[in-house]
C-alpha cells in the first residue's frame, strides 16, 4: 500500500486535497556512452550509424551521441511486443536534412512515422503518418520550423491508438487512429544526432 502524508508547520494553513499518479517503469534508455563500433541494443536497418563523442561538449549536456547518415537512415531498438509506450529523444538535426522517428515499428512498411522537414520558403512541417503495405496515410500535421544544429526534445506517446507528438515539452500534434498499430520497436530515422533516448511502457 502506498501512503502519502503532509507535514504542516505549526500555525501554517493546511494544504488542500492532492493527487498523485503512478509513472510506469523506464524500460529502455541509452546515453550512448560506449565505443564507436559498439551500437549496443541498436540495429542499423539502413544508412550508416556510428557512436562517437561530440567534438564540442557545449553542444550538449551529454558528450556522447548516435549519428545517422544516408538516405532514409534508420536504426531500431526494442521489441515487437512493446505496447502502449512513450519515448523521448534529444535530437540534433543536421543541415539540409529532414529528421524524425518511427514507432510501433515491425517492418519498413508497418509502422508510424513522425517526420520533420525544413521549409524552403517558410516554416517547416511536422507530419504524423501511418505506413502499411497499402500505402502511407497522413494522420496529422503542423507548420513548425526547426533550426539545424540546434537541440530539440522530440517526444511521442501512443496508447491504444491515441497518439501525441511534443517538441520541447509542448504538444504539437494529436491524433487518434481507429485501427491502431499497437506494438513494435522504437527507431530513429534520417539525418540527425541523438544524445539521449528514453522509453516507458
Amino acid at each position: 500500500m502506498l501512503k502519502a502524508q503532509w507535514q504542516v508547520p505549526p500555525g501554517a494553513a493546511a494544504p488542500g486535497p492532492f493527487r498523485f499518479q503512478r509513472i510506469a517503469t523506464l524500460v529502455f534508455a541509452d546515453d550512448f556512452m560506449h565505443g564507436e563500433e559498439e551500437l549496443g541494443e541498436w540495429k542499423a536497418q539502413s544508412g550508416t550509424w556510428t557512436v562517437h563523442a561530440l567534438q564540442n561538449p557545449i553542444r550538449s549536456a551529454n558528450p556522447f551521441s548516435f549519428l545517422g547518415r544516408g538516405d532514409d537512415a534508420l536504426a531500431t531498438a526494442g521489441q515487437w511486443f512493446w505496447r502502449g509506450y512513450r519515448f523521448a529523444a534529444a535530437a540534433h538535426p543536421l543541415p539540409g536534412t529532414s529528421f524524425g522517428a518511427k514507432f510501433c515499428w515491425n517492418a519498413p512498411d508497418l509502422t508510424y512515422e513522425v517526420l520533420w522537414t525544413a521549409g524552403t520558403a517558410g516554416p517547416g512541417t511536422l507530419r504524423l503518418a501511418r505506413v502499411t503495405p497499402a500505402g502511407t496515410s497522413e494522420l496529422a500535421n503542423a507548420s513548425l520550423g526547426f533550426v539545424p544544429a540546434q537541440w530539440y526534445r522530440l517526444e511521442v506517446s501512443q496508447v491504444e491508438g491515441s497518439i501525441t507528438v511534443s517538441v520541447d515539452g509542448t504538444r504539437v500534434i494529436s491524433a487518434v487512429d481507429p485501427n491502431p498499430l499497437l506494438g513494435g520497436a522504437v527507431p530513429v530515422v534520417v539525418g540527425l544526432v541523438v544524445a539521449n533516448l528514453l522509453a516507458r511502457l
